[in-house]
C-alpha cells in the first residue's frame, strides 16, 4: 500500500511539475498580446479618457496667512480673498482662488472664473461661469457662455477654433470633440486625426 501511495504522489507531483512552466507561458504570451491590444498608441478612439487627480485641481486659498507653495500668502479681506507675494505686496484678488498645480491661479471674480499666471497677469480669452480645468499637459477646457467647450494652451489662445457640446482629454496629447452627436479627435496642435 505505501508503494501504491507514493507511486501516485510521484505521478501528481511529475504531472504539476510538467504542466505549470507551459501554463506560466501561455499566461505570459496572452498578457503580452493584450499590453499590445490595449496601449497600442495609434488606437486613440478605444482608450479611456485620461481620469484627472482630483489633487490636480490645487490648493484651496480660504485661510488667513495661509502658506502658499510657490512663497506666497493668503489675506482676507471684505469678503475677497488676496495672494499676497512674500514682500506682503498684493498679486491678485478675487472671490474664491485656487492655486494649481502649474502655478497658474484660477479665480472667481463674481460669477466668472479667470486663469491668472504664476506673475498675477491674467490670461485674456480665458472666462466661464464654470471652474477652468487645467491638463497635465498645461492645456485648459473652458465653457463659453454659449454653453459650448474650448481649448486654450497655457497663453489663452483657442487651440482648434471651433468649439464642442463635450471635450475630454483622452491624454497623449488626443483630445475628443463631441459637436452634434459625433465624434472628432484632435492633436494639442488643432489638426484632425483620423
Amino acid at each position: 500500500m505505501k508503494k501504491f501511495l507514493l507511486i501516485l504522489a510521484t505521478i501528481l507531483v511529475a504531472v504539476t511539475a510538467y504542466g505549470q512552466p507551459r501554463q506560466a507561458h501561455h499566461q505570459q504570451n496572452r498578457h503580452h498580446h493584450q499590453t499590445h491590444q490595449v496601449f497600442d498608441q495609434k488606437d486613440f478612439r478605444h482608450r479611456k479618457p485620461h481620469k484627472s487627480n482630483k489633487k490636480s485641481r490645487g490648493i484651496r486659498c480660504q485661510k488667513e496667512w495661509q502658506k502658499l507653495p510657490n512663497g506666497c500668502h493668503v489675506r482676507l479681506w471684505a469678503g475677497s480673498v488676496r495672494i499676497c507675494k512674500p514682500s506682503g505686496d498684493k498679486l491678485l484678488s478675487g472671490d474664491e482662488v485656487w492655486l494649481l498645480p502649474s502655478g497658474y491661479y484660477s479665480v472667481r471674480e463674481m460669477s466668472f472664473w479667470h486663469i491668472y499666471d504664476p506673475w498675477g497677469e491674467r490670461i485674456f480669452g480665458l472666462s466661464s461661469q464654470s471652474p477652468i480645468q487645467q491638463l497635465p499637459n498645461g492645456f485648459f477646457i473652458y465653457k463659453t457662455l454659449g454653453n459650448s467647450y474650448r481649448v486654450a494652451d497655457k497663453k489663452g489662445d483657442d487651440v482648434f477654433g471651433l468649439s464642442g457640446d463635450e471635450i475630454v482629454y483622452m491624454g497623449d496629447g488626443v483630445f475628443r470633440v463631441k459637436w452634434a452627436g459625433s465624434y472628432r479627435f484632435y492633436d494639442e496642435k488643432g489638426n484632425l486625426l483620423d
